[in-house]
């Protein structure tokens, strides 16, 4: 993917571009929109030092959605499938993937996670520069049997460990990322897979700087 195509890829799915403007608040992005761009945002990672773990997605399986400015995109990794989920063991963190924010951070208890335990990625969209927060996902039982998604910030630091509910609810697609925004409580990230199982977070705005 050479520079000029990955600054494509930003401007369109993590930046406001004339794709999203088009949607409505807390909208998916079209899959044959997203597919075009999210190669781009999955080898950028390649370019991060000191990762969790190396992370080769597949950019057909990826879901994003957006609530105006605000962008969260999911790039699973090549390898995962149900029945790997199925394997999730409380030894080692079976990796999943990729999570990209724009304009918004996770959040515990409506504290916003602190910058340095972040990982955040800037590159040029034309004449302006893209921020986005990379996290690495994985999946890890723990010591009551249930299953949590792992979110990794800056270097190997884990950020958040959400567990899994169960769930019983036809969607479009295996893996597929949503936003919820309650009256009166904090936006929430969803991931949902496989019909079956959902983890959520609680998500606020990017400081701004």
């Amino acid at each position: 993917m050479n520079k000029v195509s990955l600054r494509i890829a930003m401007l369109f799915v993590v930046a406001s571009s004339i794709s999203l403007s088009n949607l409505h608040a807390q909208e998916q992005v079209p899959q044959k929109e997203l597919f075009k761009y999210a190669i781009g945002l999955g080898f950028a990672a390649f370019n991060e030092k000191d990762l969790a773990f190396k992370s080769m997605t597949d950019a057909s399986k990826s879901s994003a959605v957006h609530k105006e400015d605000q962008v969260a995109v999911l790039l699973p990794n090549q390898e995962f499938s149900e029945d790997l989920f199925n394997k999730v063991n409380d030894k080692e963190v079976t990796p999943f993937g990729q999570l990209w924010l724009r304009d918004i951070v996770p959040q515990i208890d409506g504290k916003p996670i602190a910058p340095d335990k972040l990982r955040t990625v800037t590159m040029d969209a034309g004449k302006e520069k893209i921020t986005a927060h990379l996290c690495l996902l994985g999946f890890q039982k723990n010591d009551k049997g249930e299953t949590q998604l792992i979110l990794y910030g800056k270097g190997k630091t884990v950020i958040l460990k959400p567990v899994l509910t169960a769930r019983d609810e036809k969607q479009d697609q295996p893996l597929l990322i949503g936003m919820q925004a309650p009256a009166d409580k904090p936006m929430l990230v969803t991931i949902s897979l496989f019909d079956k199982h959902r983890a959520e977070f609680e998500v606020a705005p990017a400081p701004v700087k």
